[in-house]
């Protein structure tokens, strides 16, 4: 970190006079002024490597002297600037207190101008084609904070600003719920990390019910923590998607499930196809079909015991990629199913072509009366369904009234409480077991 000889005397609350002091020294001399109202900002350069990739390195540090130059005009009598780490500047900040709200007090007080003056620059690639991240702390609102954990408070909620990859400019301002909330989520992704490497997720499943004969005909494969200790799952399976951790933890369970199935058939158990949710992270893994057609293989499960459920928000923008991968599936025998159908992007585009074996409506249809206006809802997908020569799993069932309704229209597939919840392997086997012997 190189100090910049600026404005950085404090006399009564304004930056007056020449020192080479460095910011941390700035910083604590602000923290016994009572005055006046400072802020410590982090701000970083967007995109900065795409000016040293279009124009060079040796631009690129021009680049950032002149940005340095703008910010001291900015802040001469009224802060002190540090250029950090290349692109990434430190500067402490006087503003006034207009009002109670402590965000529209920095707006006004100095970002607006500053985000005006960055982006109309008259530096030549630069103009206008600047854009910066701030992550700013009020000074007042803190105590007893060294100056290396204000740079990391700093840094932390800049870069975790939510338009943080915006071509624009993004700033958040320090709340100590922000901070913790980051805390706590990095806390739980090493807890998930450590819970993968010591096996401790297991396979549930929810059964697939005939209406019609109230049978087992099949089951959904579900992720459970056995660590969870009361958490949502919707939590940890936030963070496993977020940090690309699903796909080596989903690949484990499609192992053990597959495990189950073979040594089952080998030894003449009864078992049932299983599906398996496929998320985007994996999909977009150029490893996935190999891995998981490799897994079938070592377990020797026929593919006929195997269905992919792909999200119903399935990366549109990745649609060649997609369509190669259900081709695949389908010449080796898997069927393919597209999971929550109705809830979101639902693409007819999979009916017309062929690209799916099966959809799963989402519960949505089935919360709430079953009026008229939902029957005649559920006919319709049942006829194009049928029209397109694909199996319909209603999902989420839990009333009577819409099983007997879904009989009526001859939906051949049930999940959901209203049959079973989700159940640990064992339990799923026992159900399969005893609907064998009633069977004889």
């Amino acid at each position: 970190m190189t100090p910049f000889p600026f404005y950085i005397m404090i006399k009564e609350g304004f930056f007056v006079k020449e020192s080479n002091d460095s910011l941390e020294a700035i910083y604590h001399d602000v923290q016994q002024q009572t005055k006046h109202h400072y802020a410590f900002v982090e701000m970083d350069i967007k995109f900065f490597l795409f000016f040293n990739a279009k124009y060079g390195n040796t631009y690129g540090e021009e680049l950032l002297k002149k940005i340095l130059q703008v910010m001291e005009a900015f802040l001469k009598g009224r802060g002190y600037i540090e250029q950090y780490f290349k692109d990434t500047f430190h500067f402490i900040v006087q503003y006034d207190k207009k009002s109670g709200n402590i965000e529209e007090n920095i707006l006004q007080g100095f970002l607006y101008e500053l985000v005006d003056v960055l982006f109309e620059n008259e530096i030549l690639h630069a103009h206008q084609n600047l854009f910066v991240s701030f992550g700013i702390i009020p000074l007042h609102i803190i105590k007893n904070t060294s100056y290396e954990q204000l740079i990391t408070m700093a840094s932390v909620i800049r870069k975790n600003c939510p338009e943080i990859n915006n071509r624009s400019f993004s700033y958040e301002i320090y709340e100590e719920s922000l901070y913790c909330n980051y805390v706590e989520k990095q806390e739980l992704a090493k807890r998930l990390t450590a819970a993968r490497q010591q096996d401790e997720f297991e396979v549930f499943i929810q059964p697939k019910v005939n209406p019609l004969t109230n049978k087992i005909i099949a089951g959904e494969v579900l992720l459970r923590w056995k660590h969870a200790n009361g958490m949502p799952l919707i939590e940890y399976l936030e963070s496993l998607n977020e940090f690309k951790e699903i796909y080596l933890v989903d690949l484990m369970q499609f192992r053990k499930a597959c495990e189950y199935l073979g040594e089952g058939l080998r030894n003449h158990q009864p078992r049932v196809p299983l599906s398996f949710n496929i998320s985007n992270v994996t999909i977009l893994d150029r490893e996935f079909i190999k891995d998981y057609f490799q897994v079938v293989k070592e377990t020797g499960v026929p593919s006929s015991y195997i269905e992919f459920e792909f999200l119903e928000d399935i990366k549109f923008q990745q649609d060649h990629r997609i369509y190669q991968i259900f081709d695949e599936c389908h010449k080796a025998g898997f069927r393919c199913s597209l999971d929550d159908f109705g809830a979101g992007n639902s693409s007819f585009a999979f009916l017309l072509n062929g690209a799916i074996d099966c959809i799963k409506l989402d519960r949505i249809f089935f919360q709430g009366p079953l009026d008229e206006k939902r029957k005649q809802i559920l006919l319709r997908l049942m006829q194009i369904a049928e029209a397109s020569n694909v199996d319909v799993v209603a999902e989420g069932v839990e009333d009577e009234e819409y099983v007997t309704y879904l009989k009526e229209i001859h939906c051949e597939a049930i999940q959901g409480f209203y049959y079973y919840r989700p159940m640990p392997m064992h339990e799923f086997q026992a159900l399969l077991d005893r609907q064998e012997k009633e069977n004889i």
